[in-house]
């Protein structure tokens, strides 16, 4: 996915506030330290409640995933439903990931 649909996407999931999609396209790359307004973590949770697996992987970066889902992002899912999918999502990638050293 190309950074003007990454920050298209994102821009829609924040859709309620005034942050330009360059502001948080920034937090979410690492290009900048989140101010005061909004955190990597804070990107992730919009996310997730906004829009599908397939599509959040279009827009994190596969190296991002393991902080995506996080326990501490996954508490923070305010739909039950959608909290519980993403508990058994995250615990399968950690049970079948293979890690880099073999």
């Amino acid at each position: 996915m190309e950074s003007s649909d990454i920050k298209k996407a994102i821009k829609k999931a924040f859709w309620d506030v005034d942050y330009s999609p360059e502001q948080l396209y920034d937090v979410l790359t690492g290009n900048a330290t989140a101010p005061n307004f909004v955190s990597r973590e804070r990107i992730y949770l919009r996310l997730i409640e906004s829009y599908s697996w397939y599509k959040i992987k279009q827009i994190v970066p596969n190296e991002q995933l393991t902080s995506l889902l996080s326990d501490s992002v996954i508490k923070q899912i305010r739909a039950q439903q959608l909290r519980k999918r993403y508990e058994t999502l995250a615990e399968l990638l950690r049970k079948f990931t293979v890690s880099a050293a073999g």
